[in-house]
Protein backbone atom coordinates (compact mmCIF):
# COMPACT_ATOMS: atom_id res chain seq x y z
CA UNK A 1 0.00 0.00 0.00
CA UNK A 2 2.94 2.44 0.93
CA UNK A 3 5.62 2.00 -1.99
CA UNK A 4 7.78 4.24 0.27
CA UNK A 5 8.10 1.69 3.17
CA UNK A 6 11.00 -0.63 2.54
CA UNK A 7 10.94 -3.61 3.37
CA UNK A 8 13.63 -5.29 5.35
CA UNK A 9 12.47 -7.92 7.72
CA UNK A 10 11.62 -5.95 10.56
CA UNK A 11 9.18 -7.42 13.39
CA UNK A 12 5.37 -6.71 13.20
CA UNK A 13 4.02 -5.68 16.10
CA UNK A 14 0.89 -6.03 17.84
CA UNK A 15 -1.68 -3.84 19.75
CA UNK A 16 0.35 -4.59 22.87
CA UNK A 17 3.53 -3.67 22.19
CA UNK A 18 1.67 -0.23 21.16
CA UNK A 19 0.15 0.13 24.55
CA UNK A 20 3.35 -1.05 26.39
CA UNK A 21 4.81 2.36 25.21
CA UNK A 22 1.78 4.35 25.97
CA UNK A 23 1.43 3.41 28.97
CA UNK A 24 5.53 3.79 29.90
CA UNK A 25 5.17 7.26 29.06
CA UNK A 26 1.64 7.94 29.64
CA UNK A 27 0.25 9.44 26.48
CA UNK A 28 -2.03 8.19 23.61
CA UNK A 29 -1.29 7.49 20.04
CA UNK A 30 -3.64 8.63 17.49
CA UNK A 31 -5.70 5.83 15.51
CA UNK A 32 -4.31 6.84 12.23
CA UNK A 33 -0.85 6.43 13.65
CA UNK A 34 -1.48 3.31 15.72
CA UNK A 35 -3.16 1.58 12.44
CA UNK A 36 0.20 2.50 10.39
CA UNK A 37 2.20 0.70 12.79
CA UNK A 38 0.43 -2.03 12.86
CA UNK A 39 0.34 -3.08 9.43
CA UNK A 40 3.91 -1.52 8.68
CA UNK A 41 6.20 -1.03 11.62
CA UNK A 42 8.11 1.17 9.27
CA UNK A 43 12.24 1.08 9.07
CA UNK A 44 13.68 2.09 6.10
CA UNK A 45 12.30 4.01 3.70
CA UNK A 46 12.61 3.78 -0.28
CA UNK A 47 13.82 7.08 -1.63
CA UNK A 48 10.62 9.47 -1.03
CA UNK A 49 10.44 12.98 0.37
CA UNK A 50 7.89 14.56 1.62
CA UNK A 51 5.59 17.95 0.74
CA UNK A 52 6.64 20.01 3.42
CA UNK A 53 9.24 22.90 3.27
CA UNK A 54 9.40 22.35 0.06
CA UNK A 55 9.78 18.98 -0.37
CA UNK A 56 11.80 16.70 2.13
CA UNK A 57 13.91 14.01 1.79
CA UNK A 58 13.24 10.78 4.25
CA UNK A 59 15.34 8.96 5.94
CA UNK A 60 13.04 6.47 7.58
CA UNK A 61 10.40 5.87 10.31
CA UNK A 62 11.26 5.00 13.52
CA UNK A 63 9.97 1.15 14.62
CA UNK A 64 8.26 0.79 17.89
CA UNK A 65 10.24 -2.31 18.46
CA UNK A 66 13.24 -4.24 17.42
CA UNK A 67 15.28 -2.63 14.87
CA UNK A 68 16.34 -2.64 10.49
CA UNK A 69 19.76 -2.40 10.62
CA UNK A 70 21.10 0.24 13.18
CA UNK A 71 17.72 2.12 13.06
CA UNK A 72 16.86 3.31 16.89
CA UNK A 73 13.60 2.67 17.92
CA UNK A 74 10.99 5.67 19.51
CA UNK A 75 11.33 4.05 22.57
CA UNK A 76 14.83 4.18 23.10
CA UNK A 77 14.57 8.09 21.58
CA UNK A 78 12.26 9.00 24.73
CA UNK A 79 14.43 7.75 26.75
CA UNK A 80 16.99 9.97 25.81
CA UNK A 81 15.18 12.60 25.50
CA UNK A 82 13.53 11.82 29.23
CA UNK A 83 17.18 12.08 30.51
CA UNK A 84 18.21 15.32 28.34
CA UNK A 85 15.02 16.92 28.60
CA UNK A 86 15.82 19.22 25.49
CA UNK A 87 12.41 18.36 24.29
CA UNK A 88 9.09 18.19 25.91
CA UNK A 89 7.94 14.29 26.37
CA UNK A 90 4.52 15.18 24.38
CA UNK A 91 6.44 15.37 21.17
CA UNK A 92 7.06 12.03 20.25
CA UNK A 93 9.59 11.22 17.77
CA UNK A 94 8.91 8.80 14.67
CA UNK A 95 10.42 9.61 11.74
CA UNK A 96 13.70 11.44 10.13
CA UNK A 97 14.97 13.06 7.40
CA UNK A 98 18.39 12.36 5.65
CA UNK A 99 20.10 15.04 7.40
CA UNK A 100 18.96 12.96 10.83
CA UNK A 101 16.72 15.95 12.00
CA UNK A 102 13.46 14.29 13.34
CA UNK A 103 9.85 14.93 12.92
CA UNK A 104 7.64 14.60 15.80
CA UNK A 105 3.73 13.88 16.94
CA UNK A 106 2.57 16.60 19.23
CA UNK A 107 0.70 14.04 21.95
CA UNK A 108 -0.72 17.19 24.13
CA UNK A 109 -4.53 18.13 24.72
CA UNK A 110 -4.27 21.28 22.78
CA UNK A 111 -1.76 20.20 19.77
CA UNK A 112 -2.86 16.45 19.52
CA UNK A 113 -2.06 14.76 16.94
CA UNK A 114 0.02 17.90 14.87
CA UNK A 115 3.52 16.83 13.14
CA UNK A 116 6.70 19.55 13.98
CA UNK A 117 9.93 19.06 11.75
CA UNK A 118 12.56 19.92 13.85
CA UNK A 119 15.86 21.03 12.49
CA UNK A 120 18.97 20.53 14.92
CA UNK A 121 20.69 23.19 13.89
CA UNK A 122 17.48 25.73 14.98
CA UNK A 123 16.76 23.89 17.78
CA UNK A 124 13.14 26.10 19.31
CA UNK A 125 13.76 26.79 23.65
CA UNK A 126 11.09 25.18 24.70
CA UNK A 127 11.19 27.07 28.13
CA UNK A 128 10.55 30.19 26.46
CA UNK A 129 7.59 28.85 25.02
CA UNK A 130 9.30 28.78 21.36
CA UNK A 131 7.93 25.69 19.39
CA UNK A 132 8.19 25.29 15.80
CA UNK A 133 6.22 25.42 12.75
CA UNK A 134 3.20 22.34 11.88
CA UNK A 135 4.43 20.78 9.17
CA UNK A 136 1.01 18.83 9.37
CA UNK A 137 -1.92 18.40 11.30
CA UNK A 138 -2.32 15.01 11.45
CA UNK A 139 -0.25 11.55 10.96
CA UNK A 140 -2.41 10.63 7.95
CA UNK A 141 -1.87 14.38 6.41
CA UNK A 142 1.82 13.97 6.85
CA UNK A 143 1.22 10.24 5.38
CA UNK A 144 -0.36 12.10 2.09
CA UNK A 145 2.51 14.28 1.71
CA UNK A 146 4.91 11.48 1.08
CA UNK A 147 5.74 10.84 -2.74
CA UNK A 148 8.63 8.61 -4.29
Amino acid sequence: MFEFIKDCGIEKIDENDILELEKKYMFKFPNDMKTFYLEHNPGRLNDCKAKVKGGIKLGSFFPIKNTCGRLLTINRLLEWQEIDKLTPMNLVPFASDYADNTFYIDLSKDKYGKIYHLDHEFWPDFRNGEYPRAVADSFSDFVKKIYT
